[in-house]
């Protein structure tokens, strides 16, 4: 029996082949009791408890007299007793000599342990059978880690699949519908969905869902109220096991879940910088107890498909930013050709003539290429102003401005092009000035934009009205026309750089579509805002602007980004009024010069930074106009030389160029530049520019 002993667990029951099961009350007890880690006992062939060791006490929680002449089948959970398990377990260990197996156990506390337990016929000495003895080990530990391993693997396997089928996609809507079918069916619920939600119109939106086969779909819209808003809007998920029952039901929603056939949720709210923007849900028509796991993989779920979202919508926002940019600088191309050729156009028929031709004569001519050039440089004023406020590189020259005022006035200076396009302008302001704090010659800007525009875009005989007004706390201008109107899927990208209504090549108006894009960016400078609305095409548009008006203290005035002269080190000019023009560009110095000297001016040409250096040395002038982008030798480094020298500290050097940006200007001045002007030449500019040097 010591050998028994030692060996334990069921090697203590004859398998199939060795002698029966002795029958002897005293050995029956030794084998039972020698194998205390077991649960070991015997029942009659009516699974009666016939015997009981300590280890099943132990593991069972039955006394042995409390136990003996009990049904065996109480230790079955009531799902294996309505399914017939313990007969069918003793059937097969009589039929076959032993079973196997491993399932959920009940003791008597109610608690359940998952075993493993062998089955065995129990003869007497005779050979005939008389019961069957069983082994229980407790598993459960062994049992739960398993499970756990699974699950964790499980999980891993079904975030990896939805990772890989979602990576692909770009189309928002087909990345919600497939995150949602993955949802639904892992989890074997019968609905899953994601949710938009839409703030201007206070609405949720399932655009698409993911449904089993005969429960009914939940793709629409949804008023706010429908949904569990305490809820969702404090980032809690949302967990209904049964909707008839459940505390966490809003009594008022019920017959509405209900009424939509849902038995049980989860809704998982998206919260990102403390706004609601999305949920995700999944369903079912019955009730059901949804596991942590569950829960947490709706949650994963919901984070994962609005990361892809997201993407998705940033690289088709990269895409369309990169389309607008192709068409825009195609767009460009045409818009500076065609001042390009009138010019050059001019020019040739002057020269073939000789000027002999009565269709041109030279003040025609003249005004033809000034409002070329004049609408090149607006072109390029636009294409800078747009760089710098893009790059917070503008400021403002913030003052008390009677904005009355300066509507009337840019209305008025507006009013000949409606006279000469037949339009109608009408103006409707207070009778009181109306202040606020700003920019008089960039708001002037943003209205005379707004005014052009309605000039291109309404019809010949065609309204534009201005209002201004003041609402609560804002001076509010609207400009209101009605002409071509704009669609609605435009309005909210009309503001956008690159953003033009029609860029195709035969569109009726010219420009590159900046202007409205500066707008915004000047009013929203000024703590404003800009908005539009239009019924759609042909029914008009409205402009509104709205300015804070000031406190009763003014802003202090910031800095202006006009370049400030810098003084040379002794402050002395030389007497001659001599000009040196400095610009790789012969023929641009050359006419430069020619201007310059209708003024009096001995001026002087050269082409290139070493040129200039010898000329600057050699002629002393009192100013330089040199040009930055020059190869060789550039413009900063001929300004520092120049600078190094006794006789380069009193003149004044002016930077003549196409580099415009403030990085451009601040480099300038750091180097020793006293100005900065941008090509192409505002002749009344350079000379009061020049003038003023000369002079000081």
């Amino acid at each position: 029996m010591e050998a028994d002993e030692n060996q334990g667990g069921t090697n203590a029951v004859p398998s199939p082949g060795q002698q029966p099961w002795p029958h002897s009350q005293v050995q029956q007890r030794l084998i039972l009791e020698s194998a205390k880690d077991y649960a070991i006992f015997t029942t009659d062939l009516q699974r009666r408890v016939t015997s009981w060791n300590s280890g099943a006490q132990a593991l069972l929680g039955y006394e042995e007299a409390e136990i003996i002449g009990q049904s065996g089948d109480i230790l079955f959970t009531p799902e294996d007793q309505a399914a017939g398990a313990p007969q069918k377990e003793a059937q097969t260990a009589i039929a076959q000599g032993q079973v196997e197996n491993e399932r959920w156990h009940c003791r008597k506390d109610g608690s359940q342990f998952y075993g493993s337990g062998v089955v065995t016929p129990l003869h007497d000495e005779g050979g005939n059978l008389i019961g069957l003895v069983k082994v229980l080990r407790d598993l459960t530990l062994q049992k739960k880690a398993q499970d756990e391993l699974q699950r964790i693997e499980k999980r891993k396997s079904y975030l990896l699949k939805l990772s890989d089928e979602l990576r692909p996609l770009t189309d928002p809507v087909e990345i919600q519908a497939r995150a949602a079918q993955l949802l639904g069916e892992h989890l074997g619920s019968d609905r899953a969905y994601y949710v938009e939600v839409r703030e201007e119109t206070d609405e949720f939106v399932v655009v698409r869902d993911w449904h089993q086969s005969g429960a009914s779909s939940h793709a629409r819209r949804y008023p706010l109220g429908d949904w569990p808003m305490p809820w969702l809007i404090n980032g809690k998920t949302w967990v209904v096991y049964d909707t008839n029952t459940d505390p966490a039901m809003p009594d008022d929603q019920r017959a509405s879940y209900l009424g939509n056939d849902i038995g049980a949720a989860v809704v998982v709210p998206l919260i990102k910088q403390g706004r609601l923007v999305a949920t995700f849900v999944t369903n079912q028509r019955r009730p059901r107890r949804w596991t942590p796991t569950d829960i947490s993989l709706v949650e994963e779920t919901a984070e994962r498909t609005w990361a892809a979202v997201e993407r998705a919508k940033a690289e088709e926002t990269l895409r369309v930013a990169d389309r607008r940019k192709d068409e825009f600088l195609a767009m460009l191309g045409h818009e500076l050709r065609n001042p390009l050729a009138t010019i050059a156009n001019t020019l040739l028929l002057l020269e073939l003539t000789k000027g002999a031709d009565e269709s041109l004569s030279y003040d025609k001519a003249i005004r033809l290429m000034t409002r070329e050039a004049n609408h090149l440089n607006r072109m390029m004023d636009d294409l800078l102003d747009v760089s710098r406020i893009r790059q917070g590189k503008i400021k403002l020259q913030r003052n008390r401005v009677d904005l009355n005022q300066l509507v009337q006035q840019t209305v008025e200076t507006a009013q000949s092009l409606y006279h000469e396009h037949n339009r109608h302008l009408a103006l409707r302001v207070p009778s009181l000035p109306l202040h606020v704090y700003g920019d008089a010659t960039r708001l002037a800007q943003v209205l005379m934009n707004l005014l052009t525009n309605g000039v291109k875009y309404t019809h010949e005989g065609g309204h534009v009205w201005v209002i201004l007004e003041t609402t609560g706390p804002s001076a509010v201008l609207r400009v209101k026309d009605d002409g071509m109107g704009i669609p609605r899927d435009e309005q909210r990208a009309i503001f956008e750089i690159f953003v033009q209504g029609n860029t195709s090549l035969d569109r009726p108006h010219g420009g590159l579509g900046l202007g409205l894009a500066v707008a915004k960016q000047l009013v929203e400078s000024h703590e404003g805002t800009i908005t539009v609305f239009s019924e759609g095409l042909n029914k008009g548009s409205e402009f509104r602007i709205e300015l804070p008006l000031p406190e009763a203290s003014p802003p202090v005035q910031e800095i202006t980004d006009e370049a400030q002269p810098v003084k040379s080190a002794s402050g002395q000019r030389p007497s001659v009024s001599r000009v040196l023009i400095v610009d790789d560009n012969k023929d641009l110095a050359d006419m430069t010069a020619k201007l310059i000297q209708l003024k009096g001016y001995e001026v002087h040409t050269r082409y290139s930074g070493p040129e200039a250096l010898e000329a600057a040395g050699a002629l002393l002038p009192t100013v330089i106009l040199l040009d930055i982008g020059m190869p060789y030798l550039d413009g900063y480094a001929v300004c520092q030389q120049i600078r190094r020298q006794p006789w380069g500290q009193s003149m004044a050097i002016i930077a003549l160029t196409g580099y415009g940006q403030e990085a451009d200007k601040q480099r300038s001045r750091a180097v020793g530049f006293d100005d900065h002007l941008l090509k192409p030449i505002d002749y009344p500019l350079l000379m009061e520019t020049i003038a003023r040097y000369i002079d000081s």
